[in-house]
């Protein structure tokens, strides 16, 4: 029998989710399929975020304080999300203890998505470099982070409607020189100051650029502002 404190809950905002996974208020549970999400999907959630797409409801189990949720923090396993992902070889979830943990969430739908935001605002996404070997060397396997240009277009071949990108620092600094410039994402939770975009374009000298104001503004308002993230809690 289902309890009447299942429900819908308040939306909340992307940087409110991602900073619950961060913290450890979010785990997973022992049942969740491993991370399997490309680049090129997460940047297609990111892109589809901007489009103002709606993100589907996430569904969370609250694991209570009491004895009962004592006993289920114990006897089942649970797991961190992953923030640094190697390509091939599968990152594995790092086991975690919830004990002590308040408030706990485990997310029973919304892995691939939460995974895919924490990994594009807080992590790194090591994918193999194209025509060299499989040796796990940060050669062959670089560290990249995403990137929102605010000065150029998508690549012609995308149906991105925003130029997101994930790649090395290096790379984005050097393509900086070719009328692009790559705002490393997750550089944006710290924008809690309204005046944020304005100081970044002046420090930046990116002041006579109308469309790097209208991105990183947006950027802004879609991740700490807009309440998007639509859940459902079940309390059994």
């Amino acid at each position: 029998m289902s309890s009447e404190k299942n429900s819908y809950r308040l939306p909340m905002t992307i940087a409110y989710a991602i900073d619950q996974v961060k913290q450890g208020n979010y785990v997973l549970p022992g049942i969740q399929r491993k991370f399997v999400w490309t680049t090129e999907q997460i940047e297609c959630l990111f892109d589809s975020i901007m489009q103002d797409y709606p993100i589907n409801t996430l569904m969370l189990w609250h694991i209570s304080d009491g004895k009962e949720g004592e006993s289920l923090r114990t006897d089942y396993p649970f797991y961190s999300f992953i923030t640094n992902y190697k390509e091939r070889y599968k990152t594995e979830n790092e086991a975690v203890s919830v004990i002590g943990t308040n408030p706990l969430y485990a997310v029973i739908d919304g892995q691939q998505r939460l995974t895919s935001l924490h990994i594009g605002l807080n992590g790194t996404y090591a994918a193999h470099r194209k025509y060299r070997g499989w040796e796990d060397t940060p050669e062959n396997f670089p560290k990249l982070r995403l990137y929102l240009d605010l000065l150029g277009q998508p690549d012609t071949d995308s149906d991105y409607a925003y130029p997101f990108k994930f790649m090395t620092k290096d790379k984005a600094i050097t393509d900086q020189e070719n009328n692009h410039w790559w705002y490393p994402v997750g550089q944006i939770l710290r924008a809690k100051d309204p005046k944020y975009v304005s100081r970044y374009l002046l420090d930046n000298k990116l002041t006579n650029y109308d469309v790097a104001f209208d991105r990183l503004e947006l950027l802004r308002d879609r991740l700490l502002k807009d309440e998007r993230v639509s859940f459902y809690v079940q309390e059994d």
